[in-house]
């Protein structure tokens, strides 16, 4: 079996966090800004770790990626992980490594599963200070606000769909509004669309963006995109964005809110029998 470290050892993992396909989600678990859990081949001196994002409702490998050691303790460990898993709604193994090197070593673990494979796409900005963001609004009457404690007390506004997709990320909207930032936009009474920071590490945030099913192509999650964008300008954060390879509409929007591709890597998934 491998070993759970708890929240406060989770530091211990930062030397194994090299390299660009290092995802953000990582370092923002092992930095306890965000909820996950961490599996080790030796508490004290990890060197290859298994990473749980409770965002993602998935795995990540990172370190040392030929560990007999650690190799040798995963069947067991995933499968001790079924019953856990099961109780949050997850029913697939689905994971990803940190490096080429890790996505080769990956296929050879598993080479007995029915892997479903595919592709993510990595978005950064090369320098934030030298982008010029262009204020272009849909034409349509709405307002972009930020995410803040007083608007999500407010009896005037449905806040839910903010809290929803908050706690899909964050362990409690406290957690959020102390440690992240975002905007939504209200239009009709409704909130429509939000954008905020569902991973932070340090001065590192990934941005996640959701609009209401109807209100969709209306402009409103570039609005609030833009929005975000210029707060990251602002603070000297620097935004990431991370979306899978078909997601068309996210890429387009990313590219259109002035991120260039920064990276792919594949993520694989089976399901548990």
């Amino acid at each position: 079996m491998l070993q759970e470290l708890k929240s406060r050892e989770f530091h211990r993992i930062r030397p194994l966090l090299t390299g660009e396909q290092v995802n953000l989600e990582i370092r923002a678990i092992a930095a306890t800004s965000s909820p996950g859990w961490i599996f080790v081949d030796d508490r004290v001196n990890p060197q290859t770790a298994l990473v749980f994002s409770h965002g993602q409702s998935g795995f990540y490998f990172t370190g040392r990626e030929n560990n007999p050691r650690f190799e040798a303790a995963l069947v067991q460990t995933i499968e001790n992980l079924r019953p856990r898993l099961a109780e949050m709604g997850i029913h697939d193994f689905e994971f990803s490594g940190t490096s080429e090197e890790w996505e080769l070593a990956l296929e050879r673990i598993f080479v007995g599963k029915d892997l479903e494979k595919f592709t993510q796409h990595v978005y950064l900005f090369p320098d934030l200070r030298q982008v010029q963001l262009a204020e272009t609004r849909p034409a349509e009457n709405f307002q972009v606000t930020a995410i803040s404690r007083e608007l999500l007390a407010s009896p005037e506004i449905d806040t839910s769909y903010i809290e929803k997709n908050l706690l899909d990320w964050w362990e409690s909207l406290d957690n959020f509004l102390d440690q992240g930032y975002g905007y939504c936009v209200i239009c009709e009474g409704k909130t429509v669309a939000l954008c905020f920071a569902s991973f932070v590490e340090d001065s590192n945030w990934a941005l996640g963006v959701y609009t209401q099913a109807e209100y969709r192509k209306r402009g409103f999650a570039w609005a609030a995109g833009l929005k975000m964008i210029k707060y990251c300008q602002k603070h000297n954060i620097a935004p990431y964005w991370d979306c899978m390879g078909d997601n068309i509409p996210s890429r387009r929007l990313a590219k259109s809110l002035g991120f260039s591709l920064a990276f792919k890597y594949q993520v694989y998934g089976f399901r548990f029998i």
